[in-house]
């Protein structure tokens, strides 16, 4: 049964995810490409999605285990496979998994600020990955918040926790100012403070975005709402991790609904928070039957979207 192999974190269990992943990606490019497409460059650029997606992958597990987000199981790393499947049109925008690996790196230090171990480093690395990510798209300076809400929960606000993430952002700002003084592009460099938006949430409408995000939003919610009153009546980090992973969310989300430019692809930045929300609730059911009943369902999802 799924629950049963799924329920444990075994490397035949990471190969065959890996396996359902090359199963949805073949799938959405023979639905996407003719042909008369295919050349070598064409060919190098899916061997770099695809490469992209592994690294997206390792850092998401490697977050995952070494913060113990979830039990020693598969679930998370199965589910965020799903939501790529779901929407799989992030495979193919190598801007969008580059941004999301950055974004891993940062909350790979944001959840590790729950030991005391390089405390400042952490927080200036912090700083500086979200400084990389406001140069690719300046509306995640908003990640700020969800930087010092995690410094609050796992450490306490100083002023030297208050000024170090900011010395961390301002630092890959130098070096790219310098880099567009030293080539007279500075007005570039200008239009990362120039702030504006669009509200045309159109393309959300689309069948292919609105299905699936009304469909793991239903689980999603029920999964919060079902686990939440669990995790916060327990002390500890395990508390504190539920609490940023539910800022997260809302991070991620003020962030999409910021940006200037839409293509759909945004909402990678939600995968890794749903998936450890919802494996969080899998893993509380006691039924094998009703988790392989769910985890089927999850799975057949994104194959039943490229049908219709």
């Amino acid at each position: 049964m799924l629950a049963n192999f799924f329920d444990k974190s075994k490397p035949i269990n990471f190969i065959v995810i890996l396996g359902l992943y090359l199963i949805y990606f073949l799938i959405a490019f023979f639905s996407r490409f003719s042909a008369d497409v295919f050349t070598l460059d064409f060919f190098l650029q899916k061997l770099l999605e695809v490469g992209l997606c592994l690294i997206l992958f390792f850092m998401f597990n490697f977050v995952l285990s070494k913060n113990k987000l979830t039990k020693d199981n598969s679930y998370a790393f199965l589910l965020l496979v799903v939501l790529f499947g779901s929407f799989s049109a992030s495979f193919f925008d190598i801007k969008t998994l580059i941004v999301t690996i950055i974004f891993l790196l940062f909350l790979r230090k944001i959840y590790s600020l729950k030991t005391s171990k390089a405390v400042f480093e952490k927080l200036f690395d912090a700083g500086f990955w979200i400084g990389i990510l406001f140069i690719i798209e300046p509306f995640f300076a908003v990640l700020g918040i969800l930087l010092y809400i995690a410094t609050f929960l796992f450490q306490r606000i100083t002023f030297r926790t208050l000024l170090i993430p900011v010395l961390g952002f301002i630092s890959p700002l130098l070096i790219y100012f310098a880099y567009c003084f030293w080539f007279n592009t500075t007005e570039d460099f200008n239009l990362l403070f120039e702030w504006y938006t669009n509200y045309n949430f159109d393309l959300y409408y689309n069948s292919k975005f609105l299905i699936p995000i009304l469909f793991f939003t239903a689980i999603y919610l029920y999964a919060l709402l079902a686990k939440t009153p669990k995790k916060v009546s327990v002390s500890g980090n395990e508390r504190k991790n539920w609490i940023v992973l539910f800022f997260q969310v809302l991070v991620s989300l003020l962030i999409i609904l910021l940006l200037k430019d839409r293509n759909g692809n945004e909402v990678l930045i939600l995968f890794f928070p749903l998936a450890i929300v919802i494996a969080n609730w899998l893993e509380r059911l006691k039924s094998f039957l009703v988790k392989t009943i769910i985890l089927t369902i999850l799975t057949i999802f994104p194959i039943v979207l490229f049908i219709i």
